[in-house]
């Protein structure tokens, strides 16, 4: 059993600006004491940033499993770092049922157009991951139970990592 995580968002100001009473990260230990019976708290996870919400709700054993994020090559690329770095059970994205969302742009049509789909689904940067992953899994299940796993993530603002081993990528 899990509960789904709606996070602060920036502009937030006070509960009623989101959905407040949530298992937020400053009531994680009162959702412990009064749920017991949830076995993990699960955020949501797009256009927030990855590594330090994943780190936030990954304390006092919490496994990570993220039930939203962005369906875009930032939130592919955050799949790949969870198994790795965070030895998630789970990664799911949002909004998979749009095309348009999925290619990181909106579409603009009249009211009940549909947009044309892309010519080839197959090399949309998410399903490239998830074919990855799905040819990854028996490895990576094998080395989240060793302990034997890692994972990195670059970006502009990252652009090294230093995993638990000292290495530096």
């Amino acid at each position: 059993m899990y509960t789904n995580v709606w996070l602060v968002q920036v502009g937030d100001k006070a509960p009623g600006d989101y959905p407040s009473g949530g298992p937020v990260e400053a009531v994680h230990d009162m959702w412990r004491a009064g749920a017991p019976n949830i076995d993990f708290l699960a955020p949501d996870i797009h256009g927030i940033s990855f590594p330090e919400t994943a780190t936030r709700y990954t304390r006092l054993g919490n496994p990570l499993f993220t039930p939203e994020e962005r369906a875009d090559p930032a939130g592919v690329a955050d799949a790949f770092y969870a198994y790795g770095h965070f030895r998630a059970l789970g990664h799911s994205v949002i909004g998979i049922d749009s095309v348009q969302r999925l290619l990181g742009r909106g579409f603009m049509g009249a009211p009940g157009d549909v947009p044309p789909p892309p010519a080839d689904l197959e090399t949309l940067p998410l399903a490239v991951a998830y074919k990855t992953l799905g040819q990854l899994a028996p490895y990576i299940l094998e080395h989240q139970a060793n302990g034997t796993i890692d994972g990195a993530l670059l970006t502009k603002q990252n652009r090294m990592s230093r995993s638990s081993s000292g290495i530096t990528r």
